[in-house]
């Protein structure tokens, strides 16, 4: 059977001008505008009521993985597949469609409801430009959204700025799923709360994926997080996954030299003092890369090979891949 969500080899590059802006910036005496190659050929894969989660440093391409796995930005190469249906492939009405099962719940939950409307509003208007349903029957839609994220009615009229970040996290959920989607990416979504409002949200996600069978590509750089809502973790670098596992295969046996950092440097309740293993050097500039593995030049075991050659993926134990000549 065939994920629901497949991004095959899809990478993204920022930065190029095109034609007419190239021969601007000659003019001008600018020279080249440089490129960012933001995601750098990943697949990864999202089964059905499944949680994949996606960590990593800040800039290392998880947001941009993100939105690519929503349909807000197109990829510069590869293919994005829903249920094994290539999205490039469609009309623009089926592509539409086919985008509405995968749904985004974002980072910044005040920024990104719009402060002209009220919560009514919000919640209405997917329904609305969707016609997802009857006239008659949106506002009952919206009461049991407001029911299933554990917020009581009367929030309807309220304006973004009257809630609090915890409420306002739950009304963007609440929109993400007034579309009744199969995947809901989570980039970050409980990075701006509270610890014990983080407790909660992290609950809701947990009790609408039991409810409403979903699946979720979840994106954090908080490890005690991740290894608490997924079921298989991607670990991403500069653009690449350098390792995927099972969770308790990646937090147990992890293969993948930067993995083995990330962990050492995560703090534990209950673990003894120790040092962390600091991970030497600056990360390169995302507009020129290391040529090989993109973490060879802070990697303690890095030799020759490493230098040279960009290490593929490969199964180092049953489910569990890494990419590291070493591995």
């Amino acid at each position: 059977m065939s994920p629901l969500l497949l991004l095959d080899e899809v990478g993204r590059d920022f930065g190029s001008p095109g034609a007419l802006g190239s021969w601007l910036r000659r003019g001008l005496g600018h020279g080249e505008r440089r490129i960012v190659r933001a995601v750098d050929e990943v697949t990864i894969a999202v089964g059905r009521q499944e949680v994949v989660g996606l960590v990593g440093e800040s800039g290392c391409g998880k947001s941009t993985l993100g939105r690519i796995a929503a349909g807000l930005i197109a990829p510069s190469r590869g293919e994005v597949r829903v249920d094994g249906v290539a999205i490039a492939g469609l009309s623009a009405a089926v592509r539409r469609r086919s985008m509405l099962r995968v749904q985004m719940v974002f980072q910044s939950a005040t920024a990104s409801l719009n402060p002209r409307q009220t919560v009514r509003e919000i919640l209405l208007e997917p329904l609305r430009v969707h016609r997802l349903a009857p006239r008659a029957e949106r506002d009952d839609r919206v009461a049991d959204l407001m029911r299933r994220i554990g917020l009581h009615t009367g929030f309807l009229s309220r304006d973004p700025h009257q809630l609090s970040g915890g409420q306002c996290q739950r009304i963007g959920i609440a929109r993400a799923l007034t579309v009744a989607p199969d995947l809901v990416v989570c980039d970050e979504p409980v990075s701006a709360l509270d610890v014990s409002i983080q407790a909660q949200i992290l609950n809701l996600f947990q009790d609408l994926q039991e409810s409403l069978k979903l699946s979720y590509l979840f994106i954090s750089h908080d490890l005690s997080v991740v290894e608490r809502v997924s079921d298989r973790v991607a670990v991403m670098y500069l653009g690449r996954i350098v390792e995927e596992a099972p969770v308790a295969s990646l937090f147990g046996r992890p293969s993948h030299p930067y993995t083995v950092a990330l962990l050492a440097a995560a703090p534990r309740l209950g673990a003894q003092r120790r040092v962390a293993a600091v991970v030497k050097g600056e990360r390169p500039s995302p507009y020129n890369p290391p040529a090989g593995c993109h973490f060879h030049p802070r990697c303690p075991r890095a030799v020759e090979l490493c230098r040279r050659v960009a290490p593929e993926r490969r199964e180092v134990a049953p489910g569990h891949w890494s990419a590291c000549h070493l591995a």
